[in-house]
């Protein structure tokens, strides 16, 4: 496999892990009043009222749709097996899971399922626990150029600039995200440096609120976190342990994919940023590469990668949101 890398900054890496220290679990809501003791404000004498069979408030009384303690009406906000009670968001099969759900509210939507964790990062980034593509932390995922939405498992198998979304066959000839003339079709250039929303693979599979992170936050995982090449339920990759809270994440060596071919898997990894590589120094402002962080069992660094190269996607979110 072919791979441009104008730009390679080695991080030497620490291959000893951080300890077993028992993580900090987020902060659960509590959970609303049980049904067995409604607020009775009319008669809070008389608990056993809604028994008597002559009583008005009787849970079996058609007429009767608002009462609290009727545990079969779909109304009751206070009853915690209905799996529509907004104010029940614990989980409560796994209770201690450190691991956080993305919140309903913010822009993700209410069937955001994807998880996260909070590693204490400066910038308050929130990294997905898996790959786009992946159901669990070790699975690979899926393969996406930069700048296309559509990967590997959707039906793409050949990455090459003939099949490159933003080019018309080859690299000097690209037709989005172009600083330079001379490598767009016609002499086209939008200046155009970061991935739009609807251009980004993270965005476009999993929704709005998630993002492929921009080279700055890459840096910033690399820098701020300690990083232990392990093997996970069979599966080689990096452990990335937050030094700030020691919370972790796991990066699968997925390899990348070059043409027909996926080369280095179970030993490489290359996790792709957002942001397009225009530096000075590197490649001459040919806006054909996007910086991606490429890490080997043995040292981590910054890579400058051709576009069309099939790489692996590690979805972000903003605690703001």
């Amino acid at each position: 496999m072919l791979v441009s890398l104008a730009l390679i900054v080695s991080l030497n890496v620490s291959l000893t892990s951080c300890g077993d220290d028992e993580p900090n679990y987020p902060e659960r809501p509590e959970r609303p009043e049980s049904p067995d003791k409604p607020e009775e404000p009319e008669e809070p004498e008389e608990p056993e009222e809604p028994e008597t069979p002559d009583s008005p408030e009787t849970p079996d009384s058609p007429d009767n749709p608002d009462n609290p303690e009727n545990p079969d009406n779909p109304e009751n906000p206070e009853d915690p097996d209905n799996p529509e009670d907004p104010e029940n968001p614990e989980d409560p099969e796994n209770p201690d899971n450190p691991e956080t759900p993305a919140d309903p509210d913010t822009p993700g939507g209410s069937h955001d399922t994807h998880l996260y964790v909070d590693l204490a990062l400066p910038s308050g980034t929130l990294w997905a626990t898996c790959n786009v593509g992946a159901e669990t932390p070790e699975d690979y995922g899926d393969y996406f150029a930069w700048g296309e939405t559509e990967g590997y498992r959707s039906g793409k198998k050949n990455f090459a600039w003939s099949t490159y979304q933003w080019c018309e066959g080859s690299e000097n000839t690209l037709t989005k995200y172009c600083v330079n003339s001379r490598y767009g079709y016609d002499g086209f250039t939008d200046n155009k440096t970061e991935l739009d929303a609807e251009d980004d693979a993270a965005y476009a599979n999993w929704g709005p609120g998630w993002r492929m992170p921009t080279w700055e936050q890459l840096k910033e995982l690399e820098q701020q976190c300690r990083w232990t090449w392990v093997t996970q339920n069979g599966v080689n990759g990096y452990q990335v342990t937050s030094t700030r809270n020691r919370e972790s994440i796991f990066l699968p060596a997925a390899g990348w994919r070059f043409n027909f071919a996926l080369g280095y898997a179970g030993t490489d990894g290359s996790y792709l940023s957002r942001t397009l590589d225009v530096a000075e120094y590197s490649t001459s402002r040919t806006s054909i590469s996007a910086w991606a962080l490429t890490f080997y069992s043995d040292y981590v660094f910054w890579g400058s990668n051709v576009r069309f190269h099939g790489r692996s996607v590690r979805p972000v979110r903003s605690s703001a949101n």
